[in-house]
């Protein structure tokens, strides 16, 4: 591994121990972090997040607004964007990253995108054909997997996936989020900018995927929308022989793979000779964890229950007010593109987030693309959307 991305490696996990300093929590929770390097040197840690819990439908609705997926690689996504807009807020920021290609803004090239996640993202990236396989809390063989799902929906490799591919929730009640391997896969064309900011910047694609992974075979494919799918790079790319957009491609980034993070009270520890014995109790303490933290550079830190959605120890009378949401949810990104609008437009913004995110039509049609190349399997998040500040 190069050795800016052990740098990388370490820098995260520094934040994280500072985060869970005063914490009693499993070492091992899942932590995801997107960090900009500047000519292979210089290390932006741009976000962290932890966790591993998707919210059930009985705490979405209308109202709320709260944070739907607690996966730590969302996590650490959203508050990429959130960092974006921190950037684009201050137009001496804007100038150290970026630099106008027409009539967008345009990464500069000196900068690399590295995504870092402590294990392999949940849904096919974790249905491995080995049973030997320690530590990942959705990992099983492909073989037991097989005959447990057979007839779920969800589980044909040719859709695309709902919640983590091993879940043992009710159809009805699933999360109707992508699984992270799914979303990952969407990024590699789309980009981790989202929908909004995608009318002022083009797409930011991830170079360098790291993954905490202890096996020897490649999980290259999963994340690639042509094998995943079958479909051509025309078929992804064109709508009626017509490219959507010079801006998009189809990302290829480099697949890193690294050992995990050996803490010395960590089971993983080469001098610890019971990690076989110890692993079950690991994934437990990972499972019963119910909070997810975010870290933003140039924001700070917050901490959320991966339960409900919503800021950590907040009480049933306070759940409605807006003010109490993670600063990643929809609502207030949202807020965020509409103080982003009024500023480079000089004019309000009159319309929901839904109809804002379709506005830029290259990018719905392009994910309307990606869509089409799968059998898909997943709720309608349209009653989620609709709100309006």
């Amino acid at each position: 591994m190069n050795n800016y991305l052990s740098v990388l490696k370490q820098i995260t996990h520094e934040k994280y121990q500072q985060l869970i300093q005063k914490e009693n929590v499993n070492q091992n929770a899942v932590l995801a972090s997107i960090s900009l390097v500047q000519n292979e040197q210089d290390i932006i840690l741009c976000s962290l997040g932890t966790g591993s819990k998707a919210v059930g439908l009985n705490h979405m609705n209308e109202q709320n607004h709260c944070l739907h997926s607690c996966h730590a690689e969302v996590i650490a996504k959203r508050g990429f964007q959130l960092w974006l807009y921190e950037i684009f807020s201050n137009p001496d920021e804007i100038d150290r990253y970026f630099e106008k290609q027409e009539k967008k803004y345009q990464l500069k090239k000196e900068y690399k995108v590295c995504f870092y996640v402590t294990q392999p993202p949940c849904g096919q990236a974790q249905l491995f054909p080995e049973s030997q396989i320690y530590g990942l809390s959705a990992a099983r063989p492909f073989s037991e997997f097989q005959k447990e799902t057979e007839n779920i929906p969800n589980c044909d490799p040719k859709r695309l996936r709902s919640t983590p591919a091993n879940s043992k929730t009710p159809i009805q009640q699933k999360n109707p989020s992508f699984c992270c391997t799914d979303k990952l896969m969407i990024w590699n064309v789309v980009g981790i900018q989202g929908a909004l900011l995608n009318k002022y910047i083009n797409p930011i694609y991830i170079d360098n995927l790291i993954i905490e992974f202890r096996e020897k075979f490649s999980l290259k494919q999963v994340f690639d929308v042509r094998k995943r799918s079958g479909k051509s790079k025309n078929d992804v790319l064109k709508i009626n022989n017509k490219s959507i957009s010079k801006s998009f491609r189809i990302q290829k980034p480099k697949l890193i793979y690294t050992k995990k993070n050996l803490f010395p009270y960590s089971p993983y520890h080469p001098k610890n000779d019971e990690l076989n014995k110890r692993i079950n109790r690991d994934i437990n303490q990972q499972s019963l964890q119910s909070f997810s933290y975010l870290y933003v550079n140039s924001f700070g830190t917050e901490k959320i229950n991966s339960i409900n959605g919503l800021k950590w120890g907040i009480t049933k009378k306070d759940i409605q007010k807006l003010q109490f949401l993670p600063k990643i949810t929809k609502y207030h990104l949202f807020q965020k593109f509409k103080e982003l609008y009024g500023s480079l437009e000089s004019k309000h913004l009159q319309c929901n987030y839904r109809d804002a995110k379709n506005s830029n039509i290259k990018y719905l049609c392009l994910k309307m693309n990606i869509k089409k190349c799968f059998q898909e399997w997943s709720l309608d998040k349209t009653q989620f959307e609709q709100f309006q500040l």
